[in-house]
C-alpha cells in the first residue's frame, strides 16, 4: 500500500514523462532532455524520494498504532474501575441486608445463636430435625413436618417475601 501511494504521488505529478513539447514541436530536443534528465539525476532522485515517502508512511503507522494502543489501555482501565466499583456496591448490598435480616431477628425475639424462637415454643428447629433423619440426613417427610409446623408468618420469612417485598416495591 505505502509504495502504491508512493507512485501515484509520483505518477500524478508526472516527473518521469517526457513533456509532449519535445516529441511534438522540437523532436531534436529529445536526446538533450534525456541527457539533463540523466545530468540532473532525476531516476536515482524519484527512488529516494520514494523511500523517504515510505518510511513516513511507516512512521505514521507505528504512530497511529500507538495512539490506538493507548486508546484501548484507557477503555480498559475504565472497564476494570467498573467492575471494581460493580463488586463493591453488590457487597455493601450484601451486607446491608445480612445486616436488616439480623436486625430483623433480634426484633422478633430470635435467639440467634440457638435459632430457636423465644416467643413460640411450639415451633420446630430445623437443628432438630437432623436428630429425626438417619445419620444426620433430613427426609422430605421431616421437611413436610416442619413446614406444616410454620404459621403464616414464619412461611412468610422463610420464603423472603419480606424482603423481596420492599426491594421491588417501586418496580
Amino acid at each position: 500500500m505505502q509504495s502504491a501511494l508512493a507512485k501515484l504521488i509520483l505518477a500524478a505529478s508526472n516527473i518521469l514523462d517526457v513533456p509532449n513539447f519535445f516529441w511534438e514541436s522540437e523532436p531534436t530536443l529529445h536526446p538533450l532532455y534525456v541527457a539533463i534528465r540523466e545530468y540532473l539525476e532525476i531516476d536515482p532522485r524519484t527512488k529516494v524520494l520514494n523511500e523517504r515517502c515510505r518510511v513516513f508512511l511507516d512512521l505514521a503507522e507505528i504512530l497511529s498504532d500507538n495512539v490506538a494502543d493507548a486508546k484501548m489501555s484507557y477503555i480498559t482501565w475504565i472497564i476494570i474501575i467498573l467492575i471494581i466499583i460493580s463488586i463493591i456496591v453488590t457487597v455493601t448490598e450484601v451486607g446491608l441486608r445480612f445486616g436488616m435480616l439480623s436486625r430483623e431477628k433480634n426484633k422478633r425475639g430470635i435467639d440467634v445463636e440457638n435459632a430457636t424462637e423465644t416467643s413460640s415454643p411450639q415451633r420446630i428447629d430445623l437443628r432438630s430435625i437432623q436428630t429425626l433423619g438417619a445419620e444426620g440426613d433430613i427426609t422430605l417427610e421431616d421437611l413436610k413436618l416442619w413446614a406444616e409446623a410454620l404459621n403464616e408468618r414464619e412461611r412468610a420469612a422463610v420464603c423472603g417475601s419480606d424482603y423481596v417485598g420492599k426491594t421491588f416495591a417501586s418496580v
